[in-house]
């Protein structure tokens, strides 16, 4: 197979005709583009051009070789200009995924002003608890509370996230109040359970202490989003994180209990950003990774709540 490189310089000396017009416009010596032309020809087993010291003249081959070689440059040039583009504003497809419930609170209502600034951009949004299979699923960009292992990945951390034992008033309207974490042994909890963590032990601190508590309960489940669900209706005591319950907390529907200890979570203290780590950001990338640490860069409103203890 012929090299294209020798084809584009071909055509390239047969537009200046003059080798070294065309090492002057592809930025290498006359020696070089004379080289190219020869093992073009070599390859071919051709002449293509008839050289004399004043001007240069294409043979009748040279001629029908030199439509297609002319072509060829033409694609090379039309591609280089598409990755300049690319390469100097954001633009394409951007697939982000997220984790469910912050996907849905806080990922998901940001697109619209991402894609207003990015007229050229469009998204495709997957929001799942399982992001760990960033290649397979050929995510650009990953937000979640779990550290997604990679050596070539690059975790960036866009917000701390707080946990707290929460219920619906309905529920402790019926079932009574915690008032210590030994209480929750005698309560219905609801609670994430996932490949890596059972969730059936909550740790808790107070002051320098750290301690567990072993809960049951009637309904465990894998997904976050259903974790929440469960536990607003009423189901029983929840543990989750504050960005979560914020508005439940806010319109009365949920409380939060316990508030004299501080809740460690059954998974991840971080909101997390993931990209493929490398010596070439996309702008795509690099406008969404901007986008979304600015979003984030005060503090929220989630990390605002008046926690008032249980009464």
């Amino acid at each position: 197979m012929h090299n294209p490189i020798d084809m584009i310089v071909f055509a390239k000396v047969v537009e200046h005709e003059s080798f070294s017009a065309a090492a002057l416009h592809l930025q290498m010596s006359a020696s070089a583009v004379s080289k190219h032309v020869s093992r073009l020809e070599q390859s071919l087993g051709v002449r293509l051009l008839n050289r004399t010291t004043r001007r240069l003249s294409l043979t009748e081959v040279g001629e029908a070789v030199f439509a297609h070689c002319a072509s060829m440059s033409r694609e090379a040039e039309a591609g280089e200009m598409v990755a300049g583009q690319f390469a100097a504003e954001a633009r394409g497809l951007l697939r982000i995924g997220a984790a469910s419930a912050f996907g849905r609170l806080y990922v998901a209502p940001a697109i619209p002003e991402f894609l207003r600034l990015h007229p050229h951009l469009s998204i495709e949004l997957t929001m799942s608890d399982r992001l760990a299979d960033f290649v397979k699923e050929r995510f650009d960009l990953a937000i979640g509370a779990d550290v997604i292992p990679g050596a070539n990945l690059v975790a960036r951390k866009l917000a701390d996230v707080r946990w707290v034992v929460c219920a619906a008033e309905e529920y402790l309207a019926r079932h009574g109040t915690p008032r210590t974490p030994a209480d929750l042994e005698r309560h219905n909890c609801v609670f994430y359970r996932s490949s890596v963590t059972s969730g059936e032990v909550w740790r808790f601190r107070r002051d320098t202490a750290e301690f567990a508590i072993s809960v049951r309960g009637r309904y465990l489940v894998n997904d976050s989003e259903a974790v929440y669900r469960a536990t607003r209706a009423g189901m029983g005591v929840g543990l989750m994180p504050t960005f979560a319950i914020g508005p439940d907390v806010e319109d009365g529907t949920m409380r939060v209990l316990l508030t004299e200890y501080e809740a460690l979570g059954t998974f991840g203290s971080h909101v997390w950003l993931h990209y493929v780590a490398g010596p070439f950001v996309s702008p795509k990338i690099r406008a969404c990774v901007d986008y979304f640490a600015e979003r984030f860069r005060h503090d929220l409103y989630w990390d605002k709540l008046q926690l008032t203890a249980a009464s």
